[in-house]
């Protein structure tokens, strides 16, 4: 059970590293991500008209099952004409608090390696290699679930989407090596 918690642990910090270095350091960790042009323009209008903290899609839909098709068709030809959006909305701001959100991405790194130190509990001895591909499978499992979603839903840019699948592959691969060094099986 020690060997366990140190792995998820050391797994944990090890993702953390990788992706503060992806991050900061290595260019690809900001491929598409923007600053908003005219952004004071664009703020007063949005902290003018929209109230509620909440996600946002534009073209907006109240509800897709409950709309009537002339809704429908209204939602699909402005989809089509454009602007389309996604983002995340707070009218009341947020303190900057850089050690706390770090703290926090540190521990859900923590815990995600903890569950996969639980799952080598779970399926029994495997070889290095092996136990080190089922982390960076892991990772990639994560990545095409969450995050082709987003582009194909949400047309997140291609290259932030590619970046992230480098990120959490080589993240995993990294955490996976640690992990599989830290739970090796004990010899018969």
């Amino acid at each position: 059970m020690l060997r366990f918690i140190i792995a998820g642990v050391l797994g944990g910090i090890v993702l953390f590293a990788w992706g503060a270095v992806f991050h900061t350091m290595i260019p690809m960790g900001r491929e598409g991500v923007r600053s908003l042009p005219n952004e004071a323009a664009v703020m007063a209008t949005f902290k003018e008209n929209v109230p509620d903290a909440g996600v946002y899609v534009v073209p907006g839909i109240a509800d897709m099952q409950t709309a009537t098709p002339e809704q429908q068709a209204a939602w699909e030809a402005a989809t089509d004409k454009g602007p389309t959006g996604f983002f995340v909305y707070n009218p009341a701001g947020r303190p900057p608090q850089m050690i706390r959100w770090m703290g926090i991405e540190l521990a859900s790194n923590i815990a995600a390696a903890l569950l996969v130190g639980f799952i080598f509990l779970l399926t029994g001895p495997t070889t290095f290699i092996g136990r080190v591909t089922i982390t960076t499978l892991i990772g990639v499992v994560g990545w095409v679930s969450i995050s082709v979603s987003y582009w194909n839903w949400f047309r997140f840019p291609k290259e932030n989407i590619g970046a992230v699948g480098v990120e959490q592959a080589v993240g995993w691969l990294l955490a996976g090596i640690v992990i599989a060094i830290v739970m090796k099986p004990k010899a018969p």
